[in-house]
């Protein structure tokens, strides 16, 4: 079956998030996204793990293959396969090194940031987000980018050649410490000094109140400070109020001894009867309506 898939057009895609991260799960319009990508593609052929059994999703391409499950690594070593999209798991982020194929890696959570961009440090696959799958731009842009530009697939056999070549292979160096554990037995030097850590240390519970005591010591500070200031901007305005309150006062005493003052002339000129005098007077001085009275008596 899958040989037959391969060999359908010059290039194939793998698409594959994973166990934990399944396509089925996916929001649809990341969904929407990859369907839009392989409808514009028609020349590339797309073999997507997809985990719902006979589903309809991509029955309109003829171009995409959907499967519940499928021999990655298998597909990975074949030489027909041109690029891998994956979410950048630990076992797919290996096994598409040791295979030599380009990727295209969107983490998903986790490790799976830090293992991407292991991969594209040394210049075999490009890392996209998660919010990339919202534009189909994107996605196309990349895969165009691999498929035109022939150092990611000499890259990615590069870190394969790396891979299989170690000086000492993973296989043997697991024996060798084996061997090493079983002639000498318990080492200090190989005992772990994170294994003999209190039960404070171990979770750093002293750490952990020390923040929470500063944290703790910052907040009162803030409250008390913002106190200080709410009560001394009380102080100030009851001070101008006060003040205010004063300046009026005086005023208005101030008026009331000149209203006496002119009253006490305005009479004296009432009883030498000098009216013209009198009235001429009143209005020079602008005297309230109470001693304007006093002048028509």
């Amino acid at each position: 079956k899958w040989n037959a898939v391969l060999n359908e057009r010059n290039t194939t895609v793998l698409v594959s998030f994973g166990s934990v991260a399944k396509s089925i799960l996916m929001p649809d319009k990341y969904k929407k996204t990859l369907l839009e990508v392989f409808k514009t593609m028609p020349d590339t052929t797309f073999i997507w793990k997809y985990e719902e059994k006979d589903s309809k999703i991509a029955e309109h391409l003829e171009n995409v293959h959907l499967s519940t499950w499928l021999p990655q690594i298998a597909l990975l070593a074949d030489p027909r396969l041109t690029v891998f999209i994956t979410h950048g798991g630990l076992g797919s982020t290996t096994e598409v090194a040791f295979m030599g194929k380009p990727a295209i890696l969107v983490p998903v959570f986790a490790d799976q940031t830090r293992n991407s961009h292991m991969f594209s440090k040394h210049g075999g696959g490009i890392v996209l987000l998660k919010s990339d799958l919202e534009r189909p731009q994107k996605l196309r842009d990349a895969l165009n980018q691999i498929f035109n530009d022939s150092r990611f697939a000499q890259n990615a056999q590069l870190l394969s050649k790396i891979l299989r070549n170690q000086p000492i292979s993973p296989k043997e160096l697991l024996v060798r410490h084996s061997e090493f554990a079983a002639m000498f037995g318990s080492l200090p030097n190989l005992d772990p000094y994170g294994r003999h850590l209190s039960f404070i240390q171990y979770y750093l519970i002293d750490i952990v109140l020390t923040c929470i005591c500063i944290i703790v010591i910052i907040i009162y500070v803030s409250i008390k400070l913002l106190r200080k200031c709410f009560t001394l901007r009380r102080k100030i305005i009851r001070g101008f109020t006060i003040l205010e309150n004063m300046r009026r006062k005086q005023i208005n005493t101030g008026r009331q001894e000149e209203e006496v003052w002119w009253r006490l002339i305005l009479i004296k000129l009432i009883r030498r009867k000098r009216k013209r005098s009198v009235a001429n007077f009143s209005l020079q001085q602008r005297l309230s309506r109470a001693s304007s009275e006093l002048i028509k008596k």
